[in-house]
C-alpha cells in the first residue's frame, strides 16, 4: 500500500520560495554589476531560504535528530546585517567592509553551540541556564533584524536624498523597492515579535485570528518578500558611486553671484543639460566651480536641487522645439532623447509637472492654432 503525502498550499508556495531563493542566491553571487553589494544580497537571500526551510517540513517525527535540522534557523542572526551592508554596499559602490565586519555576524556562533548541546543531551535539560540564556538570545535575532532594517533603511533615505543633489537622471537609481520591502520587513517581524511575546489564545482572542490563519500569512509574507528580493535585486541596475556633498549650509561663499552667473552659462550657452548623463561632478568640471559651491548656490540662490535645476532646462529646450514646426518631423521622444532626458515616463512626468498639459497635448495644442 502506498504511502500519501500531503501538502499545503501554503508549504507549496514556501517550498517553491525556498528552492528558488537558492537558485538566485547563486545567481547573485556571480553577478558582475553591483558586485559586493550582490554578495551580501546573495547571503541575505540565501539565510531567508534556510531560515525558513524548517517551516515547510513537519520535522516533528525526527525526534533527537530535530536539533540538527534546526541549525539553519541560527541563520536568522545574518538576516540584518547582510541586509544592512547589501544596502551600505550598493548605496556606497566604492565602500570596502574591514574585518570588524565579522562581529556582525558572529552571533551565530552561540545558537549553533545551543543546538548541538540539545542533541548531545537529548530531552534531558542538563544546564537549564544556558538553555533559557540562548533561548533570550534567539528572541533578540528578531530585535537585532529591526535594529539593521532601521539602519538600512537610513542609508537609503540618503542616498535618495544624494541623487537629487548630484544627477540629473535618476532612473533605475531611486531604490524605491528596497525602501518598501524594508517597510514591509519591519512590519512582519514586528508581527513576529508579537507572536512570540504572547500565546496562540490571544491572538485568537484579542486579533480575532486563528492562528493558523496568522501562521499563513507571516509565511506568505516572508516567502513574498524572498521572491521581491531577488527578482528586484537581480534587476537592479549598477549603481553609481556619489560624492560627499553638505546639503545646504548656512551660508554661501563671496562669489555666489559669479559663481551662478558661470552656471547659467553653462546652461544657457553652453547647454550642458544636452547630456544626459549630466552630474554634478561633471558640472564641476566643466565650470571649475566646487561641487560643494555648486549645491550651495543652487540651494540658496534657486531654491533648487541640481536635478531639478537641470532638467528644468531640458524641459524648455523640449517645449521650443514642440513649438518650432521644423521639428514636426521628429516623434517627441526622439526630441525628449535629444534634450537630454533618457527616460519616456520620466520626461512625461516633468513635463506635465512644468507646463500641466501632456507633451502630446501641447504639441496638438500648437498646430491647431
Amino acid at each position: 500500500m502506498l504511502s500519501t503525502f500531503e501538502i499545503t498550499i501554503v508549504q507549496l508556495f514556501i517550498i517553491c520560495a525556498i528552492f528558488n531563493g537558492l537558485i538566485f542566491s547563486v545567481l547573485l553571487f556571480s553577478k558582475k554589476e553591483n558586485k559586493l553589494a550582490n554578495r551580501f544580497l546573495s547571503l541575505l537571500i540565501f539565510s531567508l531560504s534556510l531560515t525558513f526551510t524548517p517551516y515547510a517540513f513537519d520535522l516533528k517525527p525526527l525526534g533527537r535528530i530535530l536539533w540538527v535540522t534546526w541549525l539553519p534557523f541560527s541563520l536568522t542572526y545574518w538576516i540584518g546585517p547582510s541586509f544592512y551592508f547589501y544596502v551600505k554596499t550598493l548605496t556606497q559602490p566604492n565602500y570596502q567592509p574591514t574585518r570588524t565586519i565579522f562581529w556582525h555576524f558572529s552571533a551565530i556562533l552561540l545558537n549553533y553551540i545551543h543546538s548541538i548541546y540539545h542533541l548531545i543531551t537529548g530531552g534531558s535539560n542538563v544546564f537549564p541556564w544556558f538553555h533559557h540564556f540562548a533561548e533570550l538570545l534567539e528572541s533578540f535575532a528578531i530585535v537585532s533584524i529591526i535594529i539593521y532594517l532601521l539602519l538600512a533603511l537610513r542609508e537609503v533615505r540618503q542616498y535618495q536624498r544624494s541623487i537629487f543633489d548630484q544627477l540629473s537622471t535618476i532612473e533605475g537609481l531611486q531604490l524605491r523597492w528596497i525602501k518598501s520591502i524594508i517597510l514591509v520587513l519591519l512590519a512582519t517581524f514586528i508581527l513576529i515579535i508579537i507572536y512570540l511575546a504572547v500565546n496562540d489564545q490571544f491572538i485568537e482572542k484579542y486579533f480575532n485570528v486563528p492562528t493558523n490563519l496568522y501562521h499563513h500569512l507571516l509565511f506568505s509574507i516572508y516567502a513574498s518578500v524572498i521572491y521581491w528580493l531577488a527578482i528586484n535585486g537581480f534587476l537592479q541596475s549598477q549603481t553609481i558611486a556619489l560624492a560627499t556633498v553638505p546639503r545646504s549650509s548656512t551660508s554661501i561663499g563671496e562669489d555666489a553671484t559669479s559663481h551662478l552667473a558661470i552656471l547659467l552659462d553653462s546652461m544657457q550657452k553652453d547647454k550642458r543639460y544636452l547630456d544626459p548623463q549630466l552630474s554634478l561632478k561633471g558640472l564641476s568640471k566643466h565650470t571649475k566651480i566646487p561641487e560643494k559651491e555648486i549645491s550651495a548656490v543652487l540651494n540658496h540662490q534657486l531654491k533648487k536641487n541640481f536635478y531639478t535645476f537641470i532638467n528644468e532646462y531640458r524641459t524648455i529646450e523640449v517645449k521650443k522645439r514642440l513649438l518650432n514646426p521644423k521639428y514636426d518631423h521628429l516623434t517627441i521622444l526622439a526630441i525628449a532623447l535629444d534634450a537630454g532626458f533618457n527616460s519616456k515616463a520620466t520626461f512625461n512626468r516633468i513635463f506635465k509637472a512644468a507646463t500641466g498639459q501632456s507633451p502630446k497635448d501641447f504639441r496638438t495644442q500648437r498646430q491647431s492654432q
